[in-house]
């Protein structure tokens, strides 16, 4: 786990962002705490903060622990052929 005691200045975070292939989206840093727009090697864009991302959560998409709507559901099925038969999710 890193920990990170010293303030980080943007170009210090986006370097860490970057060696990860992740892009730093976000054209100001505060701190370890505040939210940051990434996109994750895959494309998938997403909010975070330093702190989680040094503690190694990465992208919830690639990771699947994203939660998905049913419209979003019925997409992915529908893209492969299937149909959702029950909406109450």
């Amino acid at each position: 786990m890193l920990f990170i005691q010293d303030k980080l200045t943007y170009e210090e975070v986006r370097c860490r962002f970057e060696r990860e292939g992740y892009t730093l989206l976000s054209t100001e840093y505060r701190n370890a705490k505040s939210n940051l727009n990434v996109r994750c090697p895959h494309g998938h864009e997403w909010t975070t903060n330093m702190s989680n991302f040094a503690s190694g959560r990465r992208c919830s998409v690639c990771s699947r622990r994203k939660k998905y709507t049913l419209e979003e559901v019925q997409r992915i099925f529908a893209k492969e052929g299937y149909g959702v038969l029950d909406s109450s999710i």
